[in-house]
């Protein structure tokens, strides 16, 4: 993933899997990947993961 400068990183993952979840590769039903998955998958520290799965749950 290309990182924007000036647009924090937990933003960035956030939009990337507020889209997997719009376009149905996350379901309704089922469950996201852990904090875990998502720092192997973007490169990021597990407490940027965890605040994008805070966010995603705020955002309903």
């Amino acid at each position: 993933m290309k990182w924007e400068p000036d647009v924090p990183r937990w933003r960035q993952v956030f939009a990337v899997m507020s889209e997997r979840i719009m376009d149905g590769t996350y379901p309704p039903e089922g469950r996201l990947p852990s904090a875990m998955d998502i720092c192997d998958e973007f490169g990021i520290s597990q407490v940027t993961a965890k605040r994008v799965l805070t966010e995603l749950r705020k955002a309903g």
